[in-house]
């Protein structure tokens, strides 16, 4: 990956502490609306903490992969111990459940700019993206294709299917995924082993775990699970990352808008326009 684990690390502590000051800054101008400022400050900052767990699950684990790659002779394939592995997935669910619950609750954390009934708000949101407002948060987040992504990458863990694994995993260095796939079609018990993957760039061993390239295939208002491909190389961290910020940064701009308007000054209807 092009960006270090300790740069992602320091980023969500940046980002912490910028969603720190906004709240406090909201206590400050309008101390009525201090319990809307720790709400979303709490979201943000439980998003913040599933993600460094997820980030420290996932070098653990790489680093276990590079300590067998390097091994003479080179294997092109690692069958190992992978509680490491659950143990970041596990930190993977926390966290997408409460980024998707974050983002349904921008509308509580953002009551007291609405002038709309808060009872006409949609909890979804799915529903509220769906329909109109002139809050810009909401405008963002429409453009957001990782807001997208993350919605239906919830809503199949919940729904559709589990990523749930053995604590046993197959590692398997890129270019040999077809002759370790033939090796391993005969048996059955091996379908629930966590899978990984590596590459060996020079004296460096980089190692990646992968996210569906898609997770719904839509034709009109029709949605079906798609068949899982991972054409695109989605790392799992990284995107991880994405999620993070996506959220954390609602939640810092929702206190930015609360300590800057004085009343209620936003929208919603039923209007739909098209995502």
């Amino acid at each position: 990956m092009a960006t270090s684990i300790q740069q992602f690390i320091d980023e969500l502590e940046k980002s912490r502490d910028s969603l720190q000051t906004a709240g406090r800054l909201v206590a400050e101008q309008f101390p009525d609306r201090r319990l809307f400022a720790h709400q979303a400050e709490w979201h943000g900052k439980g998003v913040i903490h599933h993600t460094h767990s997820v980030i420290e699950k996932y070098a653990d684990f790489a680093h276990g992969v590079v300590m067998r790659a390097s091994i003479e002779p080179k294997p092109n394939a690692i069958f190992m111990p992978a509680s490491l592995y659950q143990e970041m997935m596990f930190e993977f669910y926390a966290g997408l459940n409460l980024a998707r619950i974050t983002l349904d609750n921008l509308r509580v954390f953002l009551r007291p700019l609405f002038a709309t009934d808060f009872g006409q708000i949609p909890k979804s949101i799915t529903d509220i993206l769906q329909n109109k407002t002139d809050c810009p948060i909401y405008d963002t987040l429409l453009q957001s294709d990782d807001c997208s992504y993350l919605i239906d990458l919830r809503n199949c863990l919940v729904h559709h299917r589990t990523f749930a694994t053995a604590d046993q995993a197959i590692v398997i260095e890129d270019g040999h995924e077809s002759e370790v796939n033939d090796l391993t079609r005969n048996f059955d018990w091996l379908d629930s082993f966590a899978r990984a993957y590596f590459r060996r760039e020079n004296e460096k061993i980089v190692v990646n775990i992968y996210l569906p390239d898609m997770i719904f295939r839509r034709d009109g208002n029709d949605k079906k699970l798609a068949t899982f491909t991972y054409d695109r190389k989605i790392n799992l961290l990284s995107q991880t990352m994405h999620f993070a910020r996506l959220t954390v940064q609602s939640v810092t701009e929702v206190c930015r808008l609360l300590s800057q308007h004085k009343g209620e000054v936003y929208t919603y209807s039923r209007s739909k326009q098209q995502r």
